[in-house]
């Protein structure tokens, strides 16, 4: 793993401090998600997981290569979750905090421990970008890694897919990992941002 790598994400965690409206938190804690909505919230989270693994671990062309493979899915996606944040949700600036929490919890999660991050998110791309995966939404909605959005699904399944080695494999539901810790308070007047989107050649590669 290359210095510059783990410095950017370092630099991402300190950067990407979650300052969302109050409301937002709420909500996911009171309401249950399900069809499309529940689908645009696991794309998300998933598209952030790549994204940071693309920043963190120097994967920065296999990102590439699924953003472009996937591009109608993500952008319809990314249309739904606009109308899942509406202005009961607290509209644009309560879906900015969202996408900036998932990035930064990410961060902080590759920072802490950035060998099990970057094995983790290998797996990832290698199950997303394999020729077999099949539709992408569906694919995803079984992904444990898919449900780190923060919101409580109205009909979770038994039992989610667990990607390791040996590719996507069938298991209970894993305990809750602890919530990370706060990003630096330096960080404190740093407000939403929107994911970024690494262009080829900005990260080294794997």
């Amino acid at each position: 793993m290359k210095k510059t790598a783990r410095a950017a994400a370092a630099l991402l965690a300190g950067c990407l401090a979650f300052h969302g409206p109050a409301g937002a938190a709420a909500a996911a804690k009171s309401t249950c998600v399900s069809g499309a909505s529940e689908t645009a919230l696991q794309l998300r989270t998933v598209q952030t997981e790549l994204m940071v693994g693309a920043l963190s671990c120097g994967a920065t062309p296999r990102y590439n290569e699924f953003v472009k493979a996937n591009q109608p899915a993500l952008m319809a996606g990314h249309t739904q979750l606009s109308k899942f944040f509406d202005k009961s949700r607290g509209g644009q600036r309560a879906m900015n905090a969202f996408i900036t929490k998932l990035a930064n919890d990410a961060s902080i999660r590759s920072v802490q421990d950035i060998a099990k991050f970057c094995q983790e998110s290998g797996w990832l791309y290698d199950a997303i970008l394999s020729p077999k995966r099949g539709d992408l939404a569906g694919f995803v909605a079984p992904l444990w890694v898919a449900q780190r959005h923060g919101f409580t699904s109205c009909k979770p399944p038994a039992t989610y897919v667990v990607l390791g080695p040996n590719g996507p494999q069938e298991a209970a539901a894993p305990a809750p990992a602890p919530v990370p810790a706060a990003a630096p308070k330096a960080a404190a007047d740093a407000g939403p941002v929107p994911t970024p989107r690494p262009k080829p050649g900005a990260v080294a590669s794997r």
